[in-house]
C-alpha cells in the first residue's frame, strides 16, 4: 500500500475586504493594494497603498 503524503497549505496572507468611502459608496478591494485606491463613486482617496497592508481612509465594513 502507497503511504499517502498529506500536504498542508497555508491560508493567505492577504484577502478582499469592503471599505466604505465619506460619500457613502461601498467599494470592494484587495487589502494589499500596490496603489493608492479611489472611490469609484467620487474619486475620493479611501486607502493609502504602504509596504505592506492598505492604510485606510474609509471605513474597513467587511473581510472576505
Amino acid at each position: 500500500m502507497d503511504k499517502q503524503v498529506l500536504k498542508l497549505i497555508p491560508k493567505p496572507k492577504t484577502k478582499f475586504i469592503k471599505v466604505k468611502c465619506k460619500c457613502g459608496h461601498e467599494q470592494a478591494m484587495f487589502s494589499s493594494p500596490s496603489m493608492d485606491v479611489s472611490c469609484n463613486k467620487c474619486n475620493e482617496i479611501i486607502a493609502h497603498s504602504s509596504s505592506g497592508k492598505a492604510e485606510f481612509v474609509g471605513k474597513l465594513v467587511k473581510e472576505y
